[in-house]
């Protein structure tokens, strides 16, 4: 199947047609999935998860992810020193899934967490020093200079 191209469920290959995207079909499952085990492993993120449901209708994950980035900084500047849940729950559960997933749900993670933390002069900056060792070599790719 070539890249300009998509498969109906149970039919033939058709044109990819921007303008009729349907974010509930056309949305990788893999990308869904990891939000629906992230929001089921950290339930402090459900309210921004059904916020953002009640936004959109659909989940948009790279969308979702801006949101977790932003809570997960957010939960490290009020609770840095907390020794589990919360911040630390999403970076040890974002690790172990990097490992895992496939090329889309890999890419949520990377473009939509990664390159969304704080660079240093901004609050909230040192979370990336919490970050496994996939997830920090990726930052490192990211910001050489950090």
């Amino acid at each position: 199947m070539s890249e300009n191209q998509s498969r109906e469920p149970d039919g033939p290959e058709v044109p990819f047609d921007p303008y009729n995207f349907d974010p509930v079909k056309d949305v990788p499952s893999s990308s869904r999935r990891l939000v629906d085990r992230l929001v089921a492993r950290v339930p402090e993120l459900r309210p921004a998860y059904d916020e953002h449901i009640a936004d959109y209708d659909v989940s948009l994950p790279h969308l979702f992810f801006a949101d977790v980035t932003r809570w997960t900084v957010a939960d490290y500047e009020a609770n840095g020193d907390r020794t589990s849940g919360g911040w630390r729950d999403v970076v040890a559960f974002l690790e172990e899934e990097y490992e895992h997933s496939d090329d889309e749900a890999q890419a949520v993670i990377e473009q939509s967490f990664i390159e969304n933390l704080p660079y240093p002069d901004e609050p909230g900056h040192g979370i990336e020093q919490h970050l496994g060792p996939q997830l920090a070599a990726i930052y490192r790719d990211q910001r050489p200079s950090g």
